[in-house]
C-alpha cells in the first residue's frame, strides 16, 4: 500500500533518510566488492551476493512464488539480466582499478538513462540534462588524463563503463516493467534471475569455485545480502513518497559515499581522480534540476531577445526556447 506524501518535516524526512541511507550502502559496497575479488570471481561472486539477498528479501517480504504472474516473471529476467552484467562489469573494474575511482564511472548510469530513454523512445530530453551530461563526459575525461599525450581509458575504466550501460538499460526496464505489479514482487524476481544468471556465466566460462572456507567471504556475502535487501526496500518504499528529481539528487551522493570510503581505506586519488569525480557528481546534480527551472525560462528569453535584437534569425531562438 502506498501512503500518501505528508509535508510534516518527518513524513518527509524519513524517507529521505532511506533513499539517502540506500546511496550510501551502495557506494560503500564498491570498496567491499573490491575485497571480495580476493577470494571469489567476478560471477561468482555477484552470484553469491544476489543469491544471499533473494532469500533474505524473500523471507522477510514472504513473496507468494505461486502467485507470481507473467510480467513479474518475464520483467524480473529481463531486469536481472541487465543487473547481472552491470554488477560483474564492475566486478572485473575492481580487480585492477581503485573503488573511489570506479564508482564514479560506474555512476554514470544516472545521465544514462534520459539519454537511452530519448533513443529508445523518443522522449523528450530537457536542456539541463544534456548539459548535466556534458559535464560528466567531461569529468571521465579528467580522469582519463585527457589533457596528457597519453590518455586513455584503462581495460577497467572500460568495464565500469560497460556497466553504467547495462545498469542504465536495467533502470529503464525496471520502469517499463513496473507498471501494473507489485513493486516488492517485481524486485525480488530480479535479484532471484540476477544470481541465476551469474551462477550460469560462471559455469559456463570455468570460474574457479569461491573459498567458502575463508571466514572473510562467508561474512562479506552474508553483508551484502543483508544490505541488498535492505536497498531494494528503503528504494521502493522511498521513492512512493519522494519527488524523482530529489530522489535523483540524492542518489547523487552515491559515489562521494563510495570515494569517501576508498579514500578513508587508504586507496589514492590523483588530482585528475578528484576533479573528475567533481565534475561527474556535479553533472548529476545539474542533470537532476526541474527542466522548467526559472533559470532555463530565463536564458530562452534572454536568448529570443538578442535573436530579435540583432537579427539572428529565429530559428535559432525558436529551438532555444524547446529547452524546457
Amino acid at each position: 500500500m502506498v501512503v500518501p506524501r505528508t509535508n510534516s518535516s518527518v513524513g518527509s524526512f524519513l524517507p529521505q533518510l532511506a533513499l539517502l541511507s540506500a546511496a550510501a550502502l551502495w557506494g560503500i559496497s564498491f570498496l567491499v566488492t573490491k575485497m571480495g575479488m580476493a577470494y571469489s570471481g567476478p560471477f561468482a561472486f555477484v552470484a553469491l551476493r544476489f543469491g544471499a539477498a533473494t532469500l533474505i528479501l524473500g523471507v522477510l517480504l514472504r513473496i507468494p512464488l505461486l502467485r507470481l504472474t507473467r510480467r513479474e516473471l518475464v520483467g524480473g529476467f529481463f531486469v536481472g539480466l541487465f543487473g547481472a552484467f552491470g554488477s560483474v562489469g564492475v566486478a572485473y573494474a575492481l580487480k585492477t582499478e581503485p573503488s573511489a575511482r570506479v564508482v564514479f564511472i560506474a555512476a554514470l548510469y544516472v545521465p544514462l538513462v534520459p539519454i537511452l530513454h530519448w533513443a529508445l523512445f523518443k522522449r523528450k530530453v530537457g536542456g539541463n540534462i544534456w548539459a548535466g551530461v556534458v559535464l560528466a563526459i567531461c569529468g571521465v575525461a579528467v580522469m582519463a588524463g585527457i589533457a596528457s599525450t597519453s590518455a586513455e581509458l584503462s581495460t577497467g575504466d572500460g568495464f565500469a563503463l560497460a556497466s553504467a550501460g547495462f545498469v542504465a538499460m536495467q533502470i529503464i526496464l525496471l520502469g517499463e516493467f513496473s507498471k501494473g505489479v507489485s513493486t516488492m514482487s517485481l524486485a525480488w524476481t530480479s535479484l532471484a534471475f540476477t544470481a541465476l544468471v551469474a551462477s550460469i556465466c560462471s559455469i559456463m566460462i570455468g570460474e574457479a569455485a569461491p573459498q567458502f572456507s575463508n571466514p572473510i567471504l562467508f561474512w562479506i556475502i552474508i553483508g551484502f545480502g543483508v544490505s541488498t535487501a535492505y536497498i531494494q526496500f528503503a528504494m521502493g518504499w522511498g521513492q512512493a513518497r519522494v519527488d524523482a528529481s530529489k530522489a535523483s539528487l540524492i542518489y547523487a551522493t552515491e559515489p562521494v559515499f563510495g570515494g569517501v570510503a576508498g579514500w578513508l581505506a587508504g586507496e589514492a586519488l590523483g588530482v585528475a581522480d578528484i576533479t573528475g569525480g567533481l565534475l561527474i557528481v556535479t553533472g548529476f546534480i545539474v542533470g537532476a534540476m526541474p527542466g522548467n527551472s526559472h533559470l532555463w525560462r530565463k536564458l530562452a528569453t534572454i536568448r529570443n531577445w538578442l535573436s530579435v535584437r540583432f537579427g539572428a534569425g529565429r530559428s535559432a531562438g525558436e529551438r532555444f526556447t524547446e529547452l524546457p
